[in-house]
């Protein structure tokens, strides 16, 4: 006859080994889960579908919160839709994760350009200019942080750059047309201004032409 206490320690094992299954295949059903949305994610970004990339990454976060993958691509697809504050702290935490990728700099630099801040932006694109001096794409964005800063001369030499490299790279040619149409106006010194207010003579309406 088998003990009682033997039996109850055998089921008692078979429990916990059941129980310990259970969680590695639950952790493993979700990891697997995770890279298919994450896959799905992918694709859709490549296929232009922001929204549908959207929707994949955020599920594949859900099953798995610390895929890093689903992370990144979650800022490039709100980063492709425009909604540049939502991509911020996504590609933040993809640059400190990946501080040596110049693509990773690249795309937060453009998400910085495109919320105003442009001193953090042109950091950001020098920094990756520094891993990677042959990417288009970075010589491209600091045209535009420049162009944005009204610094012409700056903004073309940047573009130019860029076509160097790839000599049919739409986004620079158009930049190029488009800045040479601009007309930037010159400042305006109010000093100067005052200062020849205080001596302004009435009469003297040649002096009014050459101001």
């Amino acid at each position: 006859m088998i003990p009682l206490f033997f039996v109850i320690s055998v089921i008692l094992i078979v429990g916990i080994i059941g129980g310990i299954s259970g969680i590695l295949w639950f952790r493993q059903h979700k990891r697997f889960l995770a890279m298919t949305h994450y896959n799905k994610g992918v694709s859709s970004l490549q296929a232009g579908d922001g929204e549908k990339a959207i929707t994949e990454f955020t599920a594949a976060l859900q099953r798995q919160h610390t895929h890093t993958g689903a992370r990144y691509g979650l800022g490039l697809a709100y980063l492709k839709q425009q909604r540049y504050r939502e991509s911020l702290p996504l590609l933040e935490r993809a640059v400190k994760e990946m501080p040596r990728d110049a693509i990773a700099l690249c795309n937060l630099g453009w998400a910085k350009l495109n919320t105003g801040k442009l001193d953090q932006a042109q950091h950001l694109l020098e920094k990756a200019l520094q891993v990677n001096p042959a990417l288009k794409e970075v010589y491209f964005t600091l045209g535009s942080v420049y162009k944005d800063r009204g610094d012409r001369e700056l903004a073309t030499n940047y573009y130019r750059q860029a076509l160097q490299i790839d000599a049919g790279y739409s986004h620079a040619q158009k930049a190029l047309e488009e800045l040479s149409q601009i007309q930037y106006e010159t400042p305006v010194d109010m000093g100067l201004i005052r200062k020849a207010m205080q001596h302004f003579d009435h009469q003297d309406t040649e002096f009014m032409i050459r101001l």
